[in-house]
């Protein structure tokens, strides 16, 4: 989803200026993957706004909000705002690792240090950032200096894996913060490194921590999935108008006026079906196994439509079977 609304606490205005939330917009756009909603583009700029003055953010909000959506849309919005490289991005899942692997460990027998997972993405931050220092003005190597490293968090807050980051949060200036390592070494955080944090509570957040990082708050609209939708048509029609659909065969029905048949009847049957199917759903209370969101569902439903239209790439079109009776059906069922 790329829907939500943000609200950015970090004592200033998150908010970008609007030729800034424009370049975010076509940006977006561009990619071709996600649907520039007003309050998506929103949240893109105020994440941009934040990792300006601050080294570290945390995109809070329950599953579905949006929060790597957005941190993905800034990354390819980058060298539209701003003419330089789009940030490296790594992902860090703490829940996945033990404290050894997230952070290293001292070797019980020789007692040589072993870097862990952390460590190692600083220190190849931290020469990157030497070399472009060091190499010629203008070349790629000098213009990578200015290409920010973000590493994610993609796991809840949690103090026995997050409370050792304290030190690494503060500031942006070299040698203002560094990572203290069980091994007793320091590794200084390069100025261009930036930490994202995911999570949809603070409960277990110990206040030191809060207080390092900027926050910005994201929350699901009420017709959260209708983006997704829209982004997911245009995704599939957009393949149905090259690939397959270039070099598909007259005789199977494929071409790609058949595609866009298929793609229009599927729209109105989404745009028709799809809401009344929720409201009876949420009207008769159905119980689910697992806790799932009207987002999940709809985007089970794209999955498998779109697994359905490349079965009428082969599909004959006089010849109607499977997903072409399907759509046929949800045309009717869309004028009706």
């Amino acid at each position: 989803s790329n829907s939500g609304r943000s609200a950015a606490t970090d004592g200033a205005s998150a908010t970008g200026p609007a030729p800034a939330k424009t370049m975010v917009s076509l940006a977006i756009f561009e990619a071709g993957e996600l649907e520039p909603t007003a309050s998506f583009v929103r949240n893109v700029s105020d994440l941009d706004a934040l990792l300006a003055v601050r080294r570290s953010v945390l995109l809070l909000g329950p599953p579905g909000a949006g929060k790597t959506a957005v941190a993905r849309a800034l990354q390819a919005a980058v060298p539209h705002l701003r003419g330089s490289s789009s940030p490296s991005f790594a992902v860090v899942c703490p829940r996945t690792l033990s404290h050894e692997e997230l952070y290293g460990a001292v070797h019980a027998s020789s007692g040589e240090a072993v870097d862990g997972v952390l460590p190692r993405l600083l220190r190849r931050a931290f020469d990157d950032t030497s070399i472009a220092r060091a190499a010629v003005p203008g070349t790629s190597a000098a213009r990578s200096l200015e290409q920010q490293r973000w590493i994610l968090f993609d796991d809840e807050v949690d103090p026995e894996w997050a409370d050792l980051l304290h030190p690494a949060l503060d500031g942006l200036g070299d040698g203002h913060s560094a990572l203290c390592l069980p091994s007793e070494e320091r590794i200084n955080v390069p100025r261009s490194v930036r930490f994202l944090f995911e999570a949809s509570h603070l409960r277990h957040a110990c206040p030191a921590w809060v207080s390092r990082v900027s926050v910005l708050r994201l929350s699901r609209a009420a017709e959260e999935w209708q983006p997704l939708v829209a982004s997911w048509l245009k995704r599939t029609r957009l393949a149905s108008a090259q690939g397959e659909a270039t070099k598909a065969d007259a005789s199977d029905g494929s071409t790609p006026a058949f595609m866009s048949e298929r793609c229009d009847i599927l729209e109105r049957c989404v745009r028709t079906v799809v809401p009344a199917v929720l409201s009876a759903a949420a009207a008769a209370g159905w119980q689910h196994a697992l806790p799932t969101t009207d987002l999940t569902k709809v985007e089970t439903l794209c999955r498998l439509l779109e697994a359905l239209l490349a079965e009428a790439r082969i599909l004959s079109r006089h010849e109607p079977s499977g997903v072409g009776r399907a759509t046929t059906w949800a045309g009717k069922v869309g004028e009706e």
